[in-house]
Parts: structure tokens; C-alpha cells; sequence
């Protein structure tokens, strides 16, 4: 595996995000990665793909199957030209067989192929109308024979982490709003009701980034706005040092 399974890890996981509507800023725990072929990622692609997605590791998988399962359908306006009368028996078929290895193999671009009861089918992408089902607390998205199954469980600490993240980001922006040089020292004054926002917006991590030499509550003249994480506000200042 290369560059190019790195970019397509990360896109399915980017879509696994969205579907599960989590931010890239909240990071996550794990990602699952199942491919066809042996995942081979050097270090240097794999703290890429970690990066780009937000998430703590990396796990390569055989087998999907525990995470998610498909269901499947004929497309009537392909197979009816070319099965008709049999389009009973691949509905038979399609409820017996196993929906994840033939969602698979036509995924990867390939024909499934088989014989049942005694006729012979060959299945592409376009012949499915294609379900899937995810277990809880996952999200998977498949492509080109990759699966990548994102753990949307948020733990506590995740949850800190993700507001720490949003925090910087906010305040970043208001630093530019404000037209303050990037190398410019600033302090920080804030007003919340929130107690998960007071621990956050006093980190270290926050001060370092921010380049602020002190954060307080209270207020101050400045640069002001309301900003909400997650449902929380927090209302901040920010002023030159």
C-alpha cells in the first residue's frame, strides 16, 4: 500500500465522519482499515492517514463482517434484460448468499460470478441496489476493495480533547479578525457557565498554541465574541500583550 490507499483511506474516513456527523477537530479513538490486499503502510503514511483523520490508531482487518453488513436488491433495469425470467431465483439468491462478499468483490471493480441452482449469474456494481448496516457505536464506507470502519465512540477524554482543539481553533480565528500579527503575544479573558469549558480554555496546550501569556475569567476591552462548543458558550476577549 502506498500514497494513493492513503488518500483513499482517508476520503472513506472523512465520509464516515460526515455521516456520523462528528467534526475532524473531535478526535477519535481508532480506525479499522480491511483491504484486499496486505495493508503494508509505513510509518511516515500511517501517522499521514492518522493525522489527516484525527484518530489515535491504526488497525488492519481480515474481515469487516463484525462491523458491517449489507443487504441487497437486483437492479431491475439491468438484470431484467438479461435474466428475466430468473430475476425469482437471484431475489432467492441474493437472500441466501453471502451480501458481503459479492458487495465486496463488485465494489473492487470485479464480476461476482456463481452458479445457483443450476444457472450461472455474473453481478456488477450497476446490477445491485445495495443496503448497509452498521454495528453501534461504528461507521464504515467502502470503495476500490477498501473498507475503513471509524469507532465513533466519544470517551470523556476524547470529549476534552475535542473542546480544547474547537477552543484553539476559534480563538485562532479571532486573532486574525482582530489583525494581530502571528507572532503576536496575547492574553486571554473569559466568561462561561460551562465548568468542562473553564478546565479546557486553561490548558496548557491551549496557552502554547494561542501564544497566550495568560488566560483568566472575567472581561475585558477587546476583541469579543460568543463562541459554542458543542452546545456550551463561552464568551472570550482577546487583547495584545
Amino acid at each position: 500500500m502506498g500514497m494513493q490507499d492513503v488518500l483513499d483511506i482517508v476520503m472513506l474516513g472523512r465520509s464516515c465522519r460526515n455521516t456520523s456527523n462528528i467534526k475532524n477537530r473531535q478526535p477519535l479513538s481508532k480506525i479499522y482499515v480491511c483491504a484486499d490486499k496486505k495493508a503494508d503502510l509505513s510509518e511516515g503514511l500511517l501517522e499521514i492517514a492518522k493525522d489527516e483523520l484525527n484518530v489515535k490508531a491504526v488497525e488492519y482487518l481480515n474481515d469487516a463482517s463484525r462491523f458491517v453488513s449489507y443487504k441487497i436488491k437486483p437492479q431491475l433495469k439491468t438484470l431484467g434484460p438479461k435474466y428475466g425470467k430468473n430475476l425469482g431465483l437471484i431475489r432467492k439468491l441474493f437472500e441466501t448468499a453471502n451480501a458481503n462478499e459479492i458487495v465486496l468483490t463488485v465494489k473492487s471493480g470485479k464480476t461476482y460470478k456463481c452458479n445457483f441452482e443450476g444457472v450461472d449469474f455474473e453481478f456488477t456494481l450497476d446490477d445491485l441496489l445495495i443496503s448497509s448496516e452498521s454495528a453501534e457505536g461504528f461507521t464504515a464506507d467502502s470503495a476500490n476493495g477498501l473498507t475503513v470502519v471509524l469507532d465513533t465512540v466519544i470517551t470523556e477524554e476524547l470529549k476534552k480533547e475535542g473542546e480544547v482543539r474547537e477552543l484553539i481553533s476559534k480563538i485562532q480565528s479571532m486573532r486574525k479578525e482582530a489583525g494581530f500579527e502571528v507572532t503576536d503575544k496575547i492574553n486571554v479573558y473569559y466568561q462561561t457557565e460551562s465548568e468542562d469549558l473553564k478546565v479546557a480554555i486553561e490548558t496548557d496546550d491551549l496557552k502554547s498554541v494561542v501564544l497566550a501569556l495568560s488566560v483568566e475569567m472575567g472581561e475585558k476591552d477587546g476583541f469579543t465574541k460568543e463562541i459554542d462548543v458543542n452546545g456550551n458558550k463561552i464568551t472570550v476577549t482577546v487583547v495584545k500583550a
